[in-house]
């Protein structure tokens, strides 16, 4: 209940929710109330537009994505490859209606097979189902993209949990190793990090798809033009920044 009560409110808050929500609340308020109502109506409009530029994006992202690429002269030791499951696709047509990776959980299998062949290790992927009512866990489908596709084969499958506090806890119980090679995302690997270490393991970062930094580096038009993607980017790196905040309460008092 505690996690799809989370998916609510971050339907709600995320871009592009809470701002079209603000932009809804501008319509109800009464016309004597101009300045509340203008103020709802423009705070809506610039905080979306803001969130679908590609500056923006990055600029919420920089705070998050303080670990650098891997260094693989600094992976001695390590005794395996961690992947971290993200979304799926379920009843792909494509696929003949089976389920399968979506774009954020590919982009990790992707760079850990590509670490697996490069390092010879072997590899665990970590992924359950969010909400009752999915059929396959992520990480199985994880363990098949990896095998069929990727021709990496896959030593621990892990397919129970549903958020990062869980892929460590259940890792945690099936791995032989203290020290793994960690892949997720830039932007999420400060959460990872600090949860992996917390129930043990020693971690080597190993982070992919950054978002801050990308492209020319330089400001232009481009930077401040609305996008889709600038738009997923700001409402993930949001979702990140909400989440270590809510680990910070959560896990701590769990600890304590």
């Amino acid at each position: 209940m505690e996690i799809f009560i989370g998916y609510i409110l971050k339907a709600l808050v995320l871009p592009p929710g809470g701002s079209l929500f603000a932009i809804l609340l501008s319509l109800g308020v009464p016309r004597r109330r101009r300045w509340l109502r203008g103020g709802l109506f423009v705070a809506g409009f610039v905080s979306l537009w803001l969130c679908c530029t590609p500056w923006f994006a990055g600029l919420l992202a920089a705070g998050l994505e303080s670990y650098p690429a891997l260094d693989r002269t600094a992976t001695q030791g390590a005794g395996a490859i961690v992947v971290l499951g993200g979304g799926r696709e379920i009843r792909a047509r494509e696929y003949e209606g089976s389920d399968t990776l979506r774009d954020d959980t590919l982009v990790r299998v992707r760079y850990g097979a590509v670490l697996a062949r490069a390092l010879g290790l072997p590899v665990a992927v970590s992924g359950g189902n969010v909400l009752e009512g999915n059929t396959r866990a992520v990480g199985v489908i994880m363990d098949e993209v990896l095998e069929r596709e990727f021709n990496v084969p896959v030593e621990w499958v892990e397919a129970s949990s549903r958020n990062t506090a869980e892929n460590a806890a259940r890792l945690a119980e099936m791995l032989t190793t203290q020290r793994i090679i960690l892949v997720t995302h830039a932007y999420h690997m400060r959460r990872a990090v600090a949860v992996f270490e917390r129930v043990g393991f020693t971690v080597v970062p190993a982070p992919t798809a950054f978002i801050h930094g990308t492209g020319s580096g330089s400001l232009d038009i481009f930077s401040w033009l609305p996008s889709a993607s600038a738009l997923g980017a700001s409402r993930a790196v949001l979702h990140e920044w909400l989440g270590l905040a809510y680990y910070a309460l959560r896990y701590r008092r769990a600890t304590e």
